[in-house]
């Protein structure tokens, strides 16, 4: 709302707000602690003892569990009970990149669960309804609050205090619950779609263990090198059917929107499911190596490689020295071929030993089932399909939470008011 204060309503620190309701910092509502500095180095993987949140185990909106990052302590003493957490407690990663992002809401089953340093918890007094709050920590009012007071050197960082001094407009308590209700009514609706993502995945990853073993309609198969597969099908070298192609680094002048040729960087497979289609960086230099079309690029060093980002050029394009790419010959379909290393798994032959890192000897030597052609193609499309499934329902997650992001701004600020 801008230019006249409306009847009902009335200005403040925060913008135009209903005038029944209060501008209030967070800290008079809430009881709030950051967690315990637990030694790392006693630390347990025995899952049999109680867990311990970290800020590796908060994400965007959920907690995640994974026996890789899991970590456990072994007894919990009277002076450790106050950092036990409880259902519906509020958790923050109060340092990280995602500062100010990486938020979450304990559920039962997370428990039992004890906080560690660098990870704030809150709980809410009577005042203030915790659903209400977690949609407010949820909303780009409390990431661009976070982005103004965060440290910008070092490791980035929000303190308790300024957690505490984050102010909010705060509608009267049967008022606050509805508007959670309404927003919670959304998360709902976005965490039903998401499990229906992660049902396809599990399908699709059934269908690819079954369709690159045993193909489509075979009743005759032999025993190779590499397992049972089809009679007909051929175990081959990937060596010998695909040209190996290596990135370069231009300097930044001479990226920029305006060139002939898209240049893609290692960052930029974090935003594509499948295909490459468009980049910010763009050069104009036809003197450098540019990729045909279907080409498929990757990670050749770091972290990424474990994340296994495969992806195929939708257009013809450059790409830096973080990747590296395959051109199929003309009897390898390259869907075909994305999704055989998509089952593979690309960090089962990278070199650990220092910096994780794959080259021309590591994929080379690798032997993988060839059907004919035409089975290629096949398989490709019915793999294909399923990914065209789980891209149009990622999309519907995508509008809903736009749809949220509308509803946010119009409920938090009391722009739209909602009958109680």
């Amino acid at each position: 709302m801008t230019g006249k204060v409306p009847k009902g309503y009335k200005q403040t620190e925060v913008g135009v707000i209903p005038a029944e309701w209060e501008v209030v910092a967070i800290g008079n509502h809430i009881d709030f602690i950051s967690g315990y500095p637990f030694k790392s180095d006693e630390f347990s993987q025995d899952s049999s003892k109680t867990k311990l949140l970290r800020g590796i185990n908060i994400t965007e909106g959920n907690l995640r569990w994974n026996p890789e990052i899991d970590r456990y302590w072994s007894h919990v003493t009277p002076e450790l009970t106050r950092y036990l957490l409880d259902e519906s407690d509020l958790v923050i990663g109060m340092d990280g990149s995602k500062v100010g992002r990486n938020y979450a809401q304990v559920k039962s089953t997370d428990l039992p669960l004890l906080l560690v340093q660098r990870v704030a918890r809150i709980r809410c007094l009577p005042s203030l309804f915790v659903e209400f709050l977690r949609h407010f920590v949820g909303s780009e009012f409390f990431t661009e609050y976070v982005d103004s007071v965060k440290t910008s050197s070092g490791i980035p960082h929000i303190s308790a205090k300024q957690i505490n001094e984050y102010t909010i407009p705060l509608p009267p308590l049967p008022e606050q619950k509805r508007i959670a209700e309404i927003l919670s009514g959304v998360d709902a609706t976005i965490e039903s779609t998401r499990k229906v993502i992660d049902q396809t995945k599990k399908v699709k990853q059934g269908l690819l263990q079954e369709l690159l073993t045993k193909g489509i309609g075979h009743t005759k198969f032999k025993d190779t090198e590499i397992g049972r597969i089809p009679a007909e099908w051929e175990v081959v070298r990937l060596g010998d059917m695909i040209d190996i192609s290596s990135g370069f680094s231009p300097s930044n002048a001479a990226l920029s929107s305006n060139g002939t040729i898209p240049f893609f960087k290692v960052n930029q497979l974090n935003d594509s499911s499948k295909y490459l289609v468009n980049s910010p960086f763009w050069h104009s230099d036809s003197g450098l190596f540019t990729l045909p079309a279907g080409a498929i690029i990757f990670p050749k060093r770091g972290a990424s490689i474990f994340t296994n980002k495969i992806r195929i050029l939708g257009i013809p394009g450059s790409f830096d020295t973080n990747l590296m790419a395959t051109v199929p010959h003309e009897s390898l379909n390259n869907e075909y071929l994305y999704y055989w290393l998509d089952s593979y798994g690309l960090s089962r032959i990278a070199d650990t030993s220092s910096i994780p890192q794959i080259n021309n000897k590591h994929i080379s030597p690798l032997k993988f089932p060839l059907p004919p052609l035409p089975e290629q193609k096949k398989i490709a499309e019915i793999l294909s399909s399923v990914d065209a499934t789980i891209e149009s329902t990622r999309k519907v997650i995508d509008q809903t939470k736009k749809v949220k992001q509308g509803l946010m701004q119009d409920l938090l600020t009391g722009k739209v008011r909602v009958k109680v």
